[in-house]
């Protein structure tokens, strides 16, 4: 039901949608949001201003080829607003595709995680075999974006225990318009956090789940609670839950920490399917930043690898 709920959300960086999908998570698992504002800096991270989409489509004069309707990815995330008359080699430069994968719209993340590309160029993704039916020699294309100044959110939802060791689990919120990338992770960290609160009214340790924007959230969450850090046995981050590819475990930093062992064990004694791999591989996120240099924190991560339909519609 939550995957359903927030599925065609606009989840990116700062969006009045995603207020709107911590709510509904946090009618699930009691959550405290964390709030960071548009202009501070986080480490080499800036928080951008919010970003919602009015309108979003791309039409010959006559008739509507795609839109933001059709699907989510249609528009890249923090594309600038654009409205007029291209060519078609002009329309080209700013279309992102998947050759290989004909059928769907990409998920074009590059101008929402680089500071220097938000809303200062338009992209917008079709699919490939969309794409190769454009012959007329000029397009219209109208995107209309609103931005203003608000806040960050990190949904924080922390189980006490007996102690202030604390181990986490990571997930991230955003990427619109996909079910597994993300938005499964957080599905299933809620999941997680209601078995515990079940099964161990009364525990020793600690134990979290941050939803939050991919990287930016985590670097936010721990430059703002650095006095925190010392008290983390570790974190793991979660995501890709949902495809029927086997577990992957990525190690941590250092790959021989107790986390570490304590996750092999746990994947052999149950008996999966699943294959190991170094830290940030084959794919890393925001365990990264909680196993950075300075930080220190043993992170991990429990993905499902290998995903064809990753950054795509898809991914559904």
């Amino acid at each position: 039901e939550i995957i359903e709920a927030l599925l065609t959300k606009n989840r990116t960086i700062v969006t009045s949608d995603f207020e709107q999908c911590l709510a509904l998570v946090s009618g699930e698992i009691p959550l405290t949001i964390h709030r960071y504002p548009s202009g501070e800096e986080y480490g080499t991270w800036v928080v951008p201003d919010q970003w919602d989409i009015l309108k979003a489509e791309l039409s010959d004069g006559d008739n509507v080829i795609a839109s933001y309707h059709d699907h989510p990815l249609f528009i890249a995330p923090y594309s600038q607003s654009f409205t007029g008359w291209v060519s078609r080699e002009e329309l080209l430069q700013h279309v992102r595709s998947k050759p290989d994968i004909p059928e769907v719209y990409c998920y074009e993340h590059r101008l929402a995680y680089d500071f220097q590309r938000r809303l200062q160029e338009w992209a917008i993704s079709l699919p490939h075999s969309l794409l190769s039916t454009l012959g007329k020699p000029s397009y219209f294309v109208d995107i209309q974006v609103e931005t203003k100044p608000s806040q960050m959110l990190v949904g924080d939802c922390t189980l006490t225990g007996n102690c202030d060791y604390t181990l986490a689990f990571l997930t991230h919120l955003c990427h619109t318009g996909q079910a597994n990338d993300g938005l499964g992770g957080v599905a299933v960290g809620v999941e997680l956090m209601k078995r515990i609160q079940k099964e161990f009214p009364q525990r020793n340790y600690s134990y979290q789940l941050l939803a939050m924007p991919e990287m930016i959230g985590s670097t936010a969450y721990l430059v703002s609670n650095e006095d925190r850090i010392e008290s983390y046995l570790g974190a793991v981050f979660i995501e890709m839950p949902g495809i029927r590819s086997p577990l992957c475990l990525s190690h941590t930093r250092r790959g021989n920490t107790y986390l570490d062992r304590i996750l092999h064990r746990a994947m052999t004694d149950r008996g999966v399917e699943f294959t190991e791999w170094g830290f940030g591989v084959p794919r890393g996120n925001d365990e990264k930043v909680f196993d950075s240099g300075g930080v220190g924190i043993p992170a991990a991560s429990i993905v499902r690898h290998p995903f064809p339909m990753y950054h795509s519609s898809g991914d559904d």
